[in-house]
């Protein structure tokens, strides 16, 4: 049929490939972008919290007024950015490149910081609001009554009609008195489509009011706004992606101030799709995937990693070996992810050197106690982690060596006592027990140490059992 346009939808599907891939290799540079928008509205955010502090009510109203709103812009499109990149890589089956998920990462720890950086600052939002949106009202208000004068000359010959728009400039100037609320916006705002035209305002005039009343509408939204703008839902449907975020960062030491904002964002989707029943089986689920990748790729990894540099840097100096240099820059990229304080990963808190220290002082008490002569290097590599790391391991309280090497055991006395009598004598100046001469190279010596070493492997009770049975014996 002619003049009949039919959808080209062959080239729609081409143009919306063609889109995701440019998408797919421009995408560090969109998240770079909003990156250098965020440092600078972060610099701007903290400077004019400074100007809120002296009581300027201008500068009050111009944080609030603009920079909020810039913020949740920032936040709002590097939101569009990662859903599109997600989306239509998905729906096309392309390939996502290595290097996005990255950015993918760092786009929404961008998002969280701004998040943060507002909330942060509720207290002057909160005081300083009413001044906000005040100002803007005054401006319709006063527009709104510049019209009344007017209205008997325009409408000289419809009075039916001069009466219509006198009530509508009446309920505009009502609303604008009473509290604001959305319901008010909504009615400002129908009131103003029907009396705005050419014929009432000059186009300066009615762009000026129609700034303001945009201006009042986000005003008005901004946390609905603030919170659908910070929804990082995103990572429960491309959970994928989750564990090659936290890998990211584990490879990138010198970054690990990322990861408390990371795990924020992750914790974004059980606020938003779990709201009404956090303990429903999907919840738990999700909750339970977010503590299992972060010990698979984060702590874990990093514990092997703190007890391989501490051996690393104990044994090149047992062996005289050039490893030093080596081991301390490594070990100052793991302080970095040591240094971090306690996140909240929904109700419990994450310590990751307590992770550590937990993992160290376990490893080292086995170890101890399956091979109790190297009890003295482990004794240094405690040292060295309290030097190196910052990390407060506890002593093991296990004998300092095998007595059973150095010396008798008490047990093995006891039940061979009448020996022992015969054969040892008491030194009162040295206070030990020592052996006979008997034309040997070598004499025996048991002194206070070595008891102690047998209390510890055997415990206490077996002191009362050997004062009983050395009590009862004949000598």
């Amino acid at each position: 049929m002619e003049g009949k346009l039919i959808p080209a939808y062959g080239s729609s599907i081409q143009n919306r490939i063609s889109y995701a891939r440019s998408l797919n290799e421009s995408f560090e540079n969109s998240i770079e972008t909003q990156s250098t928008k965020h440092v600078a509205w972060t610099l701007k955010i903290e400077s004019e919290v400074l100007v809120s502090n002296s009581k300027n009510v201008d500068a009050v109203v111009k944080f609030v007024g603009t920079i909020i709103l810039d913020g949740i812009d920032i936040a709002s499109q590097t939101l569009k950015f990662i859903r599109d990149l997600l989306v239509l890589l998905l729906k096309e089956n392309i390939a996502l490149k290595q290097s996005n998920i990255t950015w993918i990462s760092k786009g929404a720890e961008l998002i969280v910081s701004i998040q943060n950086s507002i909330q942060k600052r509720l207290e002057i939002i909160a005081s300083s609001m009413p001044f906000t949106i005040a100002d803007y009202l005054k401006h319709i208000q006063e527009c709104s009554l510049s019209l009344l004068p007017r209205v008997s000359s325009l409408f000289s010959k419809d009075f039916d009609l001069q009466i219509v728009v006198k009530s509508i400039i009446a309920v505009i100037i009502s609303c604008i008195r009473f509290p604001c609320s959305s319901e008010s916006f909504f009615t400002i705002s129908s009131c103003l489509t029907l009396i705005l035209n050419e014929t009432f305002l000059q186009k300066e005039s009615m762009s000026s009011l129609s700034t303001d009343l945009t201006i009042y509408k986000w005003l008005l939204m901004w946390p609905k706004d603030l919170k659908r703008a910070c929804d990082c839902s995103f990572f429960f449907h491309a959970s994928e992606l989750i564990p090659l975020c936290l890998s990211s960062i584990f490879n990138s030491p010198k970054e690990a101030y990322r990861l408390p904002l990371l795990l924020q964002a992750l914790m974004s989707p059980s606020f938003s799709l779990f709201a009404e029943n956090a303990e429903q089986p999907v919840a738990q689920e999700y909750k339970r995937q977010i503590h299992d990748w972060l010990n698979s790729e984060i702590i874990n990894p990093l514990c092997r990693k703190v007890e391989s540099d501490l051996r690393l840097h104990i044994h090149s100096v047992v062996l005289q070996q050039d490893l030093m240099s080596d081991t301390d820059l490594e070990g100052s990229d793991i302080v970095s992810f040591l240094s971090l304080s306690p996140m909240r990963v929904w109700d419990e808190f994450i310590d990751i050197s307590g992770k550590v220290t937990c993992y160290l002082n376990k490893t080292f008490y086995d170890l101890s106690t399956v091979t109790s002569h190297d009890w003295r290097v482990y004794a240094e590599m405690r040292t060295l982690a309290a030097q190196k790391f910052k990390l407060d391991l506890q002593d093991p309280y296990l004998p300092i060596s095998a007595h059973f090497s150095s010396g008798l055991d008490v047990l093995e006395i006891m039940r061979n006592i009448h020996i022992f009598v015969s054969k040892f004598a008491y030194n009162l100046n040295e206070q030990v027990f020592i052996e006979r001469v008997r034309d040997q190279k070598y004499l025996m010596a048991i002194n206070i140490g070595h008891i102690t070493n047998s209390i510890r492997s055997h415990g206490t009770g077996i002191m009362d059992t050997t004062v009983d049975y050395a009590s009862k014996s004949d000598f």
